[in-house]
């Protein structure tokens, strides 16, 4: 087995609810806290994890054993609509956070002038469009992602958009760094796979 092979293997995590193996940036982590779970957002806190897919079936399972035989530990279980919005709320969190840092390190084409300029220059990689933006706009701005191959989201309101970036309103906002864009594409299938996308 080559070193390479046995370094991917190392860093791979087992889901504790289907037991899926999959690299930790397709999971999240938790950790124990006085038997209670504690949601690791960063996924670099001190101590034993336990790493789950961010799906409620997942979940549940983790729940009804797969967290326990992870720590080695008994668990106090919350409720799993309980953990899914606490995750949820978590997870809305770091995409928040993952934009904000986006604008201090100019990664980001915010509002339709800018985007269109982005596009222009072949920097989006990828597109949110506000699903409260008016039909013309969303329109235009999809078909020029398609024709540029640049993948779209419509899961959040130029409203949040807005507001999670100091504007009134954020209709377009083109990701222009690819890990962030990946980021964010990330959390965004968490909040859709929990059910907890904001419309």
């Amino acid at each position: 087995m080559s070193t390479k092979h046995k370094q991917r293997e190392a860093s791979e995590r087992t889901c504790a609810g289907c037991r899926e193996t999959l690299a930790p940036e397709s999971l999240e982590r938790f950790i124990l806290m006085d038997e209670e779970l504690v949601h690791d957002l960063r996924k670099r806190a001190p101590g034993r994890g336990a790493w789950v897919m961010a799906k409620r079936e997942c979940l549940e399972r983790a729940l009804a054993g797969g967290f326990a035989r992870s720590f080695r530990s008994r668990v106090k279980a919350p409720a799993p609509e309980e953990l899914v919005e606490s995750m949820s709320q978590g997870i809305r969190l770091r995409l928040k956070e993952t934009l904000q840092v986006g604008v201090r390190a100019r990664q980001l084409a915010i509002g339709q002038e800018a985007v269109s300029e982005a596009f222009k220059q072949d920097r989006v990689h990828l597109l949110l469009i506000g699903n409260d933006a008016s039909d013309g706009t969303r329109k235009r701005f999809a078909t020029n992602a398609e024709r540029k191959g640049v993948e779209v989201s419509e899961d959040l309101t130029g409203s949040n958009l807005g507001t999670w970036l100091g504007r009134d309103f954020v209709s377009a906002l083109g990701v222009c760094d690819r890990s962030r864009a990946d980021q964010i594409q990330y959390d965004l299938g968490c909040l859709k796979a929990l059910g907890a996308v904001e419309g």
